[in-house]
């Protein structure tokens, strides 16, 4: 079946709706998933979020916290952060920009060369053969 609930009552509850399902082991558990991520709650200091593909596989992206302590993730393939402390101290990679997290400052710090960028594994986009004809009206 694609619709299932199921109540333990008080402390176990766990529903279906088709992709989408939740759990909850009051007050120690919650686990939320959709088509989209499956985010994963412990009490009281951890929580993990991971994004999900079309297909339901994990996409490779992420997000873990360990309140008020620690944060890591990936929010698109081939970039990644980490703070210590909500930012005190950390470091975020951004395509080929790096960031440098001190004292809850922002610092830019020198650029990643475009050979160890993520996106230095892709291919090129393809280049247009015509050129594209419309009218073409200069203002002033």
């Amino acid at each position: 079946p694609t619709d299932v609930s199921m109540v333990w009552f008080p402390l176990v509850w766990d529903f279906k709706r088709g992709v989408d399902r939740t759990t909850v082991v009051f007050p120690f558990y919650f686990r939320s998933q959709d088509a989209t991520h499956v985010g994963t709650y412990v009490f009281p200091i951890f929580y993990q979020s991971k994004g999900l593909g079309p297909d339901g596989r994990p996409d490779g992206t992420y997000r873990r916290y360990l309140f008020p302590f620690f944060d890591a993730g990936v929010k698109r393939p081939g970039d990644f952060m980490w703070e210590v402390l909500g930012g005190l101290f950390g470091h975020e990679r951004i395509g080929r920009h790096n960031y440098l997290r001190l004292f809850y400052f922002t610092i830019e710090t020198e650029p990643t060369p475009p050979s160890q960028a993520a996106m230095a594994i892709q291919p090129p986009p393809p280049r247009r053969k015509a050129v594209p004809r419309s009218l073409h009206v200069a203002g002033w």
